[in-house]
């Protein structure tokens, strides 16, 4: 079930996807919109646990892993961001979409919540093997949602990143920039980060760029094949 405000599902579109019939109940005594109980779609609960379309070595074990926008889950990880277009702040949003194409996984549909980037994430993950390198795979998406505070209230915006463009910094050094030409709907990227970049048991991670962030899954090797 959801509890939401009666105004904030009919303003929200990635919200109202996730309803499967009209309110259970509804308040009655409050001022202004009256709080709702709303039925959820159950096929689309949990699928944004889990990696889709990734193709990755099969010695890698998975070692941590971070749901953008779960309050707990980026406590955990002492997660930090800053996103802004011009002047206004980006903040999170949910988004329904597809895996669409020649990939693994294709027409899976799911819901996620995650958040445009314009400017940088910063995380700490687990990086327990010694000398192995870390491996990144990130779900994101080439039409991201955003919300836009204004005084009237929040506005959802859509972009098109058909580039993501992200550089990974850790205490020991940083790396190139990647650039990774998205299809449309869901993307899964992997990244390989030297384990020469890296401390243990965890290290922190800084990410720049132009990019959606939607889930984090970390991987590294039992093999130790780092450089």
């Amino acid at each position: 079930y959801l509890i939401a405000f009666e105004d904030y599902i009919a303003g929200s579109p990635g919200w109202q996807v996730l309803i499967s019939g009209p309110p259970l109940f509804v308040t009655s005594s409050l001022a202004g919109s009256e709080l709702a109980i709303y039925p959820t779609r159950s096929d689309l609960r949990g699928l944004q646990s889990d990696l889709v379309s990734a193709d990755l070595p099969a010695d890698l074990r998975l070692v941590d892993s971070l749901n953008v926008c779960d309050p707990i889950d980026e406590l955990g990880h002492a997660y930090h961001w800053s996103s802004v277009l011009g002047a206004r702040s980006l903040f999170a949003a949910l988004k329904l979409d597809s895996y669409q194409g020649a990939v693994r996984g294709s027409g899976t549909v799911l819901a996620d919540g995650g958040r445009v980037i314009m400017g940088f994430e910063e995380m700490s993950v687990a990086t327990p093997i010694e000398g192995s390198d870390l491996w990144i795979v990130v779900r994101t998406n080439s039409g991201p949602l955003a919300r836009v505070r204004h005084p009237e209230g929040d506005r959802r915006m859509e972009l098109a990143i058909a580039e993501s463009t992200t550089r990974f910094t850790t205490p020991h050094g940083r790396t190139d920039w990647f650039r990774s030409t998205l299809t449309p709907g869901w993307n899964e990227l992997v990244f390989r980060i030297p384990s020469r970049l890296l401390d243990r048991p965890a290290t922190r991670l800084r990410i720049d760029g132009r990019y959606a962030s939607y889930a984090y899954w970390i991987f590294q090797s039992e093999g130790k094949t780092g450089s």
